[in-house]
């Protein structure tokens, strides 16, 4: 089989300073070699077609992203065995605002068999009080969960809490639906697939707590961090991170259309690109500052973020049922993170929410091992060999050859070529 290629280009932002625009950190694709979509991963039985209310709901164009979530939802088997199985403590401690603070152990990331059997029983238990709806309007492109009333026992003796309503943004479900309109852009469709199966699993951590903690706790508006190492009470964050090291950024480079398929020969209607945020990162703050559920932030904020470039390949193997049977149980969740190769800093303006690049400076020097800053400003692994950079001739700007990481899942998986 031949492993799909990828050769990345750059371009530029009107608005954005020249030194931004010239680093290479703004790059779409020209993808060659792509697998057509055949994702087989069984669904849980929580993405049902009985858990969408919504008679118009398009569900058939929705399963994609469905069994992605359901992929993810295995992976993430420790951090629900965390908050359904073993549950959270009091800390003894509160909030500045007095509210009580509550820890679930770190994840374990190797269950036994007997661990993973019960945490699936209890997500059986607690599917039965989840049900989905499409929300909004055109503009929401978001997720949230509900909490419904108190525990009436329907979740079963194991689980104390109650259950959730997860509200799908129309913006969000519709960006799904509309990827499959050109039925070859299966760019646009598992892009958009991924980013509602990662916000799915980012909602069901909040209903998980939801159903295993009471309902009172709610009432005095207890706060929980997953584990010692979390830094925030956003648990969704918190398990987007875990899982591939960074997080979905909320303040997407969109309107841009940067993904060639050199196979059909069309640009992809993905309309922003991809990457992904260190976290916890300012711009999450700056989402709940006005938020009637405040996130609460220790061991500090940093006043920048990093953004990270993902390469579409990323995505693409993800769908691929080999990464999932054949490697992912070797080795785990190390073939979900991000690579992390080239990224940018970012301040947030306070109120504005908006992304102002962090340009050079003179040492050159960041606080993150293994990674240096270039003369642009851009973010770089040590030790890596500088890209081959050869001029287009036209409006494509600079051509950076995308080498593969050697002995790679996504190498494995593809095939040698």
């Amino acid at each position: 089989m031949t492993c799909p290629q990828s050769t990345a280009h750059s371009f530029g932002l009107g608005g954005m300073p020249a030194q931004f625009n010239s680093s290479g950190f703004l790059q779409g694709e020209a993808l060659s070699g792509l697998v057509p979509t055949n994702f087989t991963f069984e669904m849980h039985k929580i993405f049902g077609r009985d858990k969408f209310s919504d008679d118009d709901v398009d569900y058939g164009k929705l399963e994609l992203s469905l069994r992605m979530a359901s992929a993810l939802l295995m992976a993430a088997i420790p951090i629900f065995h965390t908050i359904l199985v073993v549950g959270p403590k009091d800390t003894n401690k509160m909030t500045d605002d007095g509210k009580p603070i509550y820890q679930f152990p770190d994840p374990v990331e190797v269950l036994s068999a007997d661990e993973v059997y019960t945490t699936w029983r209890r997500l059986d238990q607690m599917a039965s009080g989840i049900s989905f709806y499409i929300a909004g309007t055109e503009e929401h492109d978001i997720a949230w969960c509900v909490r419904l009333l108190a525990n009436d026992g329907s979740l079963g003796p194991d689980l104390k809490g109650s259950g959730s309503t997860i509200n799908i943004g129309k913006g969000l479900y519709d960006s799904v639906v509309k990827s499959f309109d050109d039925e070859t852009d299966i760019i646009n469709q598992q892009a958009s697939a991924f980013n509602l199966a990662t916000t799915l699993i980012h909602e069901l951590t909040h209903a998980a707590i939801n159903a295993s903690t009471p309902y009172f706790h709610s009432i005095c508006s207890v706060q929980y961090y997953l584990g010692e190492s979390a830094c925030t009470t956003e648990v969704g964050f918190e398990t987007e991170a875990w899982l591939y090291g960074g997080v979905i950024p909320c303040l997407a480079i969109g309107g841009v259309e940067e993904y060639y398929n050199r196979d059909t020969g069309k640009w992809s209607h993905l309309n922003h690109l991809l990457t992904a945020t260190e976290y916890p990162c300012p711009t999450r703050t700056a989402l709940y500052a006005n938020h009637p559920i405040k996130l609460y932030v220790r061991r500090g904020m940093k006043p920048t973020e990093i953004i990270w470039n993902v390469s579409f390949l990323h995505i693409h193997q993800l769908f691929q049922d080999e990464l999932w049977t054949d490697f992912f149980p070797h080795y785990g969740r190390k073939v979900l993170r991000f690579a992390k190769a080239t990224g940018f800093r970012f301040l947030v303006r306070s109120g504005k929410n908006e992304l102002t690049p962090v340009l050079w400076d003179t040492d050159g020097v960041i606080d993150l091992p293994g990674h240096y800053v270039d003369k642009t400003g851009m973010i770089r692994k040590q030790g890596d060999q500088v890209a081959e950079e050869e001029e287009k001739k036209g409006a494509g700007g600079l051509m950076f050859r995308v080498g593969k990481l050697k002995d790679s899942a996504l190498a494995r998986v593809f095939g040698k070529g």
